[in-house]
């Protein structure tokens, strides 16, 4: 039991660390900080979300923690698997955040109906926005993931 639950906090602080980092990154350029939990709603309910309100708005902040105590638990087992994981936590840490920035952008995103995630460039735009995202999903999500659950992965 303390092993699940060590996945979903590490799961909703690597959420949080990555929320507060985009109101940040995308507010300092003037969005409208209400759209950006909405864009995450857009994947799943269209254009629609953007004239939901605090209504969409929470619909887009349950689906972003979800997704990452979703993206924890992943790593949790990934980690029980590979002993190597386990064994260099900083490296799969910031690793596991690099292939997750890279699964939300040309799978899930594309998939999604999100309309600006539809074609992502390969290889991407070099840029502030590129370096913010790696940023956040390597140290934000996959760092803070597995540094999170050091303690639960010496159980494993």
């Amino acid at each position: 039991m303390r092993q699940i639950n060590t996945v979903i906090s590490a799961g909703l602080l690597a959420g949080l660390f990555d929320i507060i980092d985009a109101f940040v990154f995308f507010g300092a350029r003037g969005a409208n900080l209400m759209r950006i939990p909405q864009s995450i709603a857009s994947g799943i309910i269209g254009d629609a979300a953007y004239s939901g309100g605090w209504m969409t708005f929470s619909i887009g902040l349950g689906l972003h923690f979800a997704m990452a105590v979703a993206m924890a638990f992943v790593f949790y087992l990934i980690a029980k698997m590979v002993p190597a994981v386990r064994q260099a936590l900083t490296v799969s840490g910031l690793a596991y955040g690099l292939g997750v920035w890279a699964v939300m952008t040309y799978l899930v995103l594309p998939m999604s109906h999100f309309k600006g995630g539809q074609n992502p460039h390969f290889p991407p735009d070099l840029g502030p926005q590129l370096y913010n995202a790696l940023f956040a999903h390597m140290v934000l999500v996959g760092l803070t993931i597995a540094w999170v659950m050091r303690g639960a992965l010496k159980k494993a």
